[in-house]
Order: structure tokens, then C-alpha cells, then sequence
């Protein structure tokens, strides 16, 4: 933080560009582990949210979907999306949590589901894509969430040992 400015990248510059009008700078340094539980956190916290609203979209999917549906939709693979980059980012990281093979096979699996909604999309079946998002992304997206929580749990078991 430069004064009351958050800075998350290209500070040199912003430090150089301001260097004679700046009266605080601070630091904030986290471990990776720190980084990495509040990603997990943050998915968490979009799932608990997201779920509910794929299952209503699923049902307006049935009913043939309208152009909010496709709104919601587009947020839904943009979410998606951000889950498959944590775990890929997540995946070159030196710092992996508990269950890491848990969260790569969900991972695939969803990977798998999004091939198999992109098909049915080609092929405009709204009867296939609600199926796909009640029978198949809604319970990889709930494993994630499971996942998630146990790995939260044996952290804190972890921390109540030290």
C-alpha cells in the first residue's frame, strides 16, 4: 500500500512515477501457504454462492434459457475457468494443499464435463445442457467444495498440533 493506494504490480514504477509525493509505504508479505488457503477460500466462497445458481439455471435451460440465462452462463464458464487456472496455477506451485490428486481428478472431471457441454451447445440442446449441469458440473463442483472443507479441516488440525 502506497499512502491509501493498493499497488499489486508494477510497483517499481509507481514508486519511481511518485517518489517525492509519497509519506507511507507498506509492506505486506505472505507465505505461500497463506496465499494458497486464501485462494481456497475464495473458491469456496464462490461456490457457496455459485451452486444455487446453476441449479436455477439448469431449470431455465429446460424451459428453453433467455438471454439472462446466457448472462448467467457466460459467469458460469468465467468461473469455471478461474477454478481451472487456481488449480493449474496451483499445480506449478512447489506448495500444494492436502488431497492435491483429489482436486486434480474433480478437475478433470469437470475439464471433461465442459468438452461434453460444449458439444451439446454446438448442437443447441437445452435439454442436454440442463442434464449436464444438474448430473454432472453441479456434483464436481460440490466435490470441489468437499474438498475444499477437508482440506480446510485437517489445516486446522494441523495448526492445533503447533
Amino acid at each position: 500500500r502506497v499512502d491509501d493506494t493498493e499497488v499489486y504490480a508494477d510497483y517499481y514504477d509507481y514508486l519511481k512515477e511518485r517518489i517525492d509525493r509519497i509519506n507511507l509505504v507498506e509492506v505486506e508479505v505472505r507465505t505461500v501457504a497463506g496465499i494458497l488457503r486464501d485462494a481456497l477460500l475464495t473458491a469456496e466462497e464462490y461456490l457457496e454462492q455459485a451452486l444455487p445458481e446453476i441449479e436455477t439455471l439448469a431449470a431455465e435451460f429446460y424451459q428453453g434459457p433467455s438471454g439472462e440465462s446466457w448472462d448467467k452462463f457466460q459467469q458460469l464458464l468465467d468461473g469455471v475457468d478461474w477454478l481451472n487456472q487456481l488449480v493449474a496455477v496451483i499445480d506449478q506451485s512447489a506448495t500444494k494443499p492436502e488431497r492435491w490428486q483429489d482436486y486434480l481428478a474433480v478437475a478433470g472431471r469437470l475439464r471433461d464435463e465442459l468438452q461434453n457441454l460444449q458439444e451439446a451447445l454446438e448442437n443447441r440442446d437445452y435439454v442436454v445442457i440442463g442434464d449436464l449441469l444438474n448430473y454432472e458440473i453441479i456434483p464436481c463442483l460440490q466435490e470441489f467444495k468437499g474438498i475444499i472443507k477437508k482440506t480446510k479441516n485437517d489445516e486446522g488440525k494441523k495448526d492445533d498440533l503447533h
